[in-house]
């Protein structure tokens, strides 16, 4: 399996905003009646404030199942930019 990239354009191409709207709400519909299992938020601190290991960042992991739309996902976030700049020497 690969992975593909897709930009702003080619996001906007597939989606309308109804959809989107149509979807949300069945996403809070199905929060409200308790069929969405959303742990909390995992947060890998990787040195955050410079302490062991001192990647100055964080990652955190965002699962959830949301039961009418038969559906899981992943959310994954990080923030590594003191680490990268420092590797890279950015501004």
């Amino acid at each position: 399996m690969s992975t593909v990239i897709l930009g702003s354009n080619q996001i906007k191409g597939v989606l309308n905003m109804k959809y989107v709207i149509d979807i949300v709400e069945k996403v809070l519909q199905d929060h409200g009646n308790g069929k969405v299992i959303m742990p909390p938020k995992i947060n890998l601190n990787l040195g955050e404030r410079g302490e062991w290991p001192a990647y100055w960042g964080s990652c955190n992991s965002m699962p959830a199942y949301v039961h009418s739309l038969n559906a899981m996902g992943i959310k994954f976030a990080t923030d590594l930019r003191k680490i990268l700049k420092k590797v890279f020497r950015l501004s």
